[in-house]
């Protein structure tokens, strides 16, 4: 490789100064195209490369970023380099893991060391929940990886809190006010349940940057969870700012002076948007009918997963599944479905439980026959790991094992997605998957309509299923979410029977109370050692 003269060096030099100075003023455009220009007088310069391409994602041309990772191949001093970065890429900007792991795995066969490769393969075992290999990429990835990375393995992947907590500590102690370091230590103080602890590192945090979501969300969901419900509801709606308000669509204006805050409604028309996940819309809706006996015309907003089951509603005047379809100020209010509780009681904690459920429950799915003397039982154990307590909150298939040799259930799936498949070889459980033929959740209500019992880890499906007023139980780690809270029962969906974790990642103690539940509830041998099935109804052997 040729080396450069003073003048090529003087000149990418500028070149990087100014295209600095462009992304700092948000023109990564014009960024792109002067670290383009530096890299034309320093081409085996692998910083002015990254800098190249991550202002080309920035500017919203992530195919020219791979463009870019091509052509590098040939000036790199480490070709691998540019291999690795179009690993990055593809993850991380184009959501596409399977080319993005034959880069990874592209760069280990030519450094099986490479830290960052090992890690990219941690990233993506993690999302598809292969916990072994995630594991194994992690403790390769870990020595060499940058600080924030190093976290990112020690808690989600490792489970190494007390490892984490010790990192953090050491690098606030150079930075004290870095937000992202603040967050991560109260997230590893709250997965070993000190939640003093937690909170207090979620406060320092808040004190530098109270509207970061990852702030404010955290402090309030933990403030929520240890009981404090002033506190914890007032911080929610302290996250909806001006901010926040153009972040989510801005063609739809919304505007903090039609934001309602618990003003009279009478005669008034409110629009409710959701804000998170399906489980979270399926749990706020039932604050619609009391909107509605405030006196407003009510427009609700819900995930499109969610229309037709929504389609009578309670409170609901108008159902939409969009909400840009009309500017927010039409309305002589709006919210967030997140923040309505603060306004309708929650606060005082005043949450209207509805034992028997609040969404009207579909025809049972037609066709399906019920095994006389048989209980007919769903089974939820994992969704996408991206939950605060990540995929401590899943039930490995394996854990599944002791309720195999029950006698007397039919076991059905009741969650969709990749992780279905294999479930029943690794977990010993004979499972029917009824999931393909589900379009949207009034499919798997339908279907739920057709069970005595659903049992499920704190996903979409137990929401649904107390929604819905279906017996359900449910399966809580020990670092819960602050829906399910630290008392026995939850004050949203009070019929609901929660067996906690005593220890994070220790489900078998669990497993054995369902087992003994389910044969004290379930089913019971008459004197011919026939089994037969107790009523669900009954409420001396109900959950």
């Amino acid at each position: 490789m040729a080396e450069l003269s003073d003048t090529d060096l003087r000149e990418a030099g500028d070149f990087a100064a100014q295209a600095e100075a462009s992304a700092r003023g948000g023109d990564h455009a014009g960024a792109a195209r002067l670290w383009a220009r530096a890299r034309a007088r320093a081409p085996a310069n692998a910083d002015y490369f990254i800098a190249l391409t991550r202002s080309l994602v920035s500017a919203g041309d992530p195919g020219a970023a791979l463009d870019a990772c091509d052509a590098a191949e040939t000036d790199l001093q480490r070709p691998v380099f540019a291999q690795l970065r179009r690993g990055q890429i593809l993850y991380h900007d184009l959501a596409r893991p399977d080319a993005a792991r034959a880069c990874f795995e592209g760069v280990l066969a030519v450094e099986s060391a490479n830290a960052a490769a090992h890690y990219g393969l941690a990233r993506i075992a993690f999302d598809r929940l292969d916990m072994d290999l995630a594991r194994r990429h992690a403790a390769l990835a870990l020595g060499g990886v940058d600080n924030l990375a190093a976290l990112w393995l020690l808690i989600w992947v490792l489970g190494d809190y007390t490892a984490a907590i010790t990192l953090s500590d050491r690098l606030l102690a150079d930075n004290p006010g870095h937000v992202e370091l603040l967050v991560t230590r109260a997230r590893a103080f709250y997965l070993m349940r000190r939640y003093d602890e937690a909170l207090a590192s979620f406060a320092r945090a808040a004190e530098h940057d109270p509207h970061r979501m990852g702030v404010g969300f955290g402090l309030a969901e933990l403030l929520l969870m240890v009981g404090d419900s002033k506190a914890g509801w007032r911080w929610f709606d302290s996250l909806v700012t001006e901010d926040l308000l153009q972040a989510v669509r801005p063609e739809v204006r919304p505007s903090l002076e039609t934001y309602w805050q618990g003003q009279s409604l009478k005669g008034k028309h409110i629009l409710v948007v959701h804000f998170l996940g399906i489980g979270d819309n399926i749990m706020m809706a039932r604050f619609a009918r009391e909107l509605k006996a405030r006196g407003a015309h009510v427009t609700f907003c819900c995930r499109p997963e969610l229309y037709r089951l929504f389609e009578n509603l309670a409170g609901v005047d108008d159902l939409r599944d969009s909400y840009d379809e009309e500017p927010w100020g039409n309305f002589d209010y709006w919210s967030f479905d997140y923040t309505l509780p603060r306004w309708l009681g929650a606060s005082e904690n005043a949450i209207p439980a509805f034992p028997e459920g609040y969404v009207d429950r579909p025809a049972p799915t037609p066709g399906v026959e019920r095994v006389p003397g048989r209980l007919r039982v769903g089974l939820c154990w994992c969704s996408a790991p991206v939950h605060f307590t990540g995929a401590s909150r899943f039930v490995p298939p394996e854990a599944f094992a002791p309720l195999a040799d029950l006698q007397g259930v039919d076991w059905f799936v009741v969650q969709k997605g990749p992780f279905n498949p294999g479930f029943a070889a690794r977990s010993g459980l004979f499972t029917m998957d009824p999931s393909h033929a589900w379009t949207d959740f009034r499919d798997t209500a339908a279907f739920m309509a057709t069970l005595d019992l659903v049992i499920s880890i704190d996903s979409s499906p137990l929401h649904l299923a107390g929604a819905l007023g279906i017996p359900a139980w449910g399966l809580i780690c020990a670092a819960p979410d602050w829906k399910w809270g630290l008392a026995e029962a939850s004050p949203w969906y009070p019929q609901i029977r929660l067996f906690r974790q005593g220890r994070l990642d220790d489900w078998a103690p669990v497993i054995q109370e369902v087992r003994a539940a389910l044969e004290m509830w379930g089913l019971t041998p008459d004197s011919c050692g026939r089994v037969t099935m107790n009523s669900p109804r009954d409420n001396s052997a109900a959950p």
